[in-house]
């Protein structure tokens, strides 16, 4: 965790999302004292659409290597 100064991933870091595997950068990133971090992710959905979330830390992992 300490490879981005507390943070699980850091700016502009490709990630995966867990429950739909698809994939995109962190664009954003909020800590709150009572929860678990959050990341705002911009991807494109499987069906070609632009999108963008807030994920919990533990609905993402990194990006396999291409």
């Amino acid at each position: 965790m300490s490879e981005f100064n507390g943070w699980e991933f850091g700016m502009d870091q490709q990630v995966q999302i867990t429950r739909s595997g698809e994939v995109g950068r962190v664009s954003g990133r909020a800590e709150y004292k009572n929860a678990e971090n959050q990341f705002h992710v911009k991807y494109t959905m499987a069906t070609g659409t632009c999108a963008s979330g807030w994920f919990d830390a533990s609905d993402l992992t990194p990006a396999p290597a291409k």
